[in-house]
């Protein structure tokens, strides 16, 4: 776990060796700039190859970060048995926050789109297994789904209960409670609330979007005996 989380951490550090312009570019790359780009695994192998301790089956990880199963990925192209476990791991979590992350924020995917297109449209790139794990561990509506729920009240899920996937715990929008101290409500206690829609953040109102700040990172820790937190973390 731990060299998985020193792989995961350290993922795009080679994103540091990439001129801004090109990380940074609206619109399409070109051929050299994506080129260019596709290097950044390459580069962080060679920013912590020479960091006292750096584990190397971290450093495997940072390498082959944006492999996929099918051949598709880069940057050696490989396939299923040449690319390994954690590294397999990360590539799922890694593609996921890319479709929640785009560059332009109204092109990016909502959490729940996001997993019904990894599911649907990208199956033969990821493990079988691996995916359908992360699925049921982020649930149908993962965090920072926003939501609308049938008493009207539109929110954010922060956290989900594995037992009860339609009922998570649920971040309102309150024009009269400050955002710090947002209502938080567990919906696994209230039976009678469903959620109906899921909202894209860019289709919410200026200012509900801003109370919700769906694009903020945010860290999700579930407990099984306790209810889960919540920790803001800079966007």
């Amino acid at each position: 776990m731990k060299i998985l989380c020193q792989g995961a951490l350290f993922h795009d550090v080679g994103k540091s060796r990439i001129d801004k312009k090109v990380l940074v570019k609206g619109g399409k790359l070109n051929r050299a700039e994506l080129e260019f780009l596709q290097l950044h695994p390459k580069f962080g192998v060679d920013l912590l190859a020479v960091a006292e301790g750096f584990p190397k089956l971290a450093l495997l990880i940072i390498y082959q970060h944006h492999e996929m199963l099918n051949g598709s990925g880069y940057p050696k192209g490989l396939r299923d048995p040449q690319i390994h476990l954690l590294s397999k791991l990360v590539s799922i979590a890694n593609v996921y926050d890319n479709h929640c992350n785009k560059r332009n924020p109204a092109e990016s995917l909502t959490p729940y789109e996001a997993l019904s297109y990894m599911f649907s449209r990208q199956k033969d790139a990821f493990d079988q297994k691996l995916l359908s794990a992360f699925i049921k561990c982020l649930g149908i509506y993962p965090p920072g789904t926003v939501v609308q729920l049938n008493n009207g009240a539109i929110g954010m899920v922060i956290a989900i209960n594995p037992e009860d996937q339609l009922h998570p715990n649920v971040l309102l929008y309150d024009p009269e409670i400050p955002p710090a101290d947002a209502l938080v409500i567990d919906m696994h206690d209230d039976p009678d609330l469903k959620i109906t829609q899921s909202i894209r953040p860019t289709a919410l109102p200026q200012q509900i979007f801003d109370y919700l700040s769906p694009r903020t990172r945010i860290t999700y820790y579930v407990n099984p005996t306790d209810s889960p937190t919540r920790e803001g973390a800079p966007p």
